[in-house]
């Protein structure tokens, strides 16, 4: 794997980029899309009661909580554009979560969730001591207290040191606090019984970044991929942090798969025009940027995309 470095003639085209973005940002406060999402199961059957969580640390409001209706479908609100947090929990299923880039300037393309079942033996369920303790630390959870949640939990695994499945909710509390290592070590105790949890995997990546340790973080999401390999999401996911800590190389592979799952992924179409700007690649620049306007014509950042295509042709 090799990182990139930047040539002098880099700079000139990366400043333009960077204004690009800068403006790009401002006018996302314009006005406010939505997200159509569902949830089913892997037959195709809707879920109805799913909760999802949409988190983005960098918007005003930064938490909101829906929940499916009958059909299993919900709709969001896009209060700001930028990258939101989906978390999809239901009775009965293994948790889902996915990150995704959405506007709050236009309506997002719709998107299906899909949770796996949990089988008997996954479920807490049957000869456990004080259910209560673990219903109410995923309450405190939910509503964000999550010190005390992990103070349930930790009481509950005294009660039920047999019930494996409590050092994931455990490895959640602390991640949030910002414990990682610690959040690290009850997701390893969690994968000794599910060494197959893809989104473990993803969680754990999330903790190796919060530790700067950036390698063994690749290495887990690339295992989220291997887990979970037909969701063009996932792929993008890992792309996006090749694209920000400069492995740019890698990070074009992993867009290039999320577009063959997902033709339309106008996103990665837009990310591949700009990791081919930080290589100076101009052709290549103007190929994808050009590429993601095909798809999205009325995009908030259109006219922005066709000013600085025109001035890379211009000075080519």
């Amino acid at each position: 794997m090799r990182k990139h470095r930047k040539s002098k003639g880099e700079f000139l085209i990366l400043a333009l980029f960077l204004v690009f973005v800068f403006f790009s940002l401002n006018l996302a406060f314009a006005q406010r899309g939505r997200f159509v999402g569902e949830v089913t199961d892997e037959e195709g059957n809707p879920i109805e009661g799913a909760i999802i969580i949409a988190t983005n640390p960098n918007a005003m409001i930064g938490k909101v909580e829906l929940k499916t209706k009958k059909d299993g479908k919900f709709l969001f609100a896009v209060r700001e554009t930028g990258v939101w947090r989906f978390e999809v929990t239901a009775d009965g299923f293994h948790n889902y979560i996915v990150d995704m880039s959405l506007s709050a300037l236009k309506n997002n393309p719709p998107l299906t969730f899909v949770l796996k079942k949990m089988t008997a033996d996954e479920e807490i369920s049957g000869p456990v001591v004080e259910i209560e303790l673990f219903n109410k630390g995923k309450e405190l959870y939910d509503t964000g207290d999550y010190q005390a949640a992990l103070t349930l939990f930790e009481e509950f695994l005294q009660k039920n040191p047999d019930v494996y499945l409590i050092h994931y909710n455990i490895a959640l509390c602390h991640q949030e606090l910002k414990e990682y290592e610690r959040a690290l070590e009850d997701y390893q105790k969690f994968l000794e019984k599910r060494p197959d949890h893809a989104t473990t995997y993803y969680k754990m990546g999330q903790c190796y970044i919060g530790l700067e340790q950036y390698d063994k973080a690749l290495e887990s999401f690339e295992k989220t991929v291997e887990l979970n390999p037909d969701d063009p999401n996932t792929y993008y996911n890992v792309a996006e942090v090749y694209f920000y800590t400069d492995y740019l190389e890698e990070a074009i592979n992993y867009y290039q798969k999320s577009i063959e799952l997902k033709p339309d992924f106008v996103d990665s179409y837009l990310k591949l025009g700009y990791t081919y700007l930080k290589l100076d690649d101009k052709p290549n620049t103007i190929k994808y940027l050009e590429k993601y306007l095909e798809f999205d014509p009325t995009s908030d950042q259109a006219e922005l995309i066709k000013d600085l295509i025109k001035q890379l042709k211009e000075n080519k």
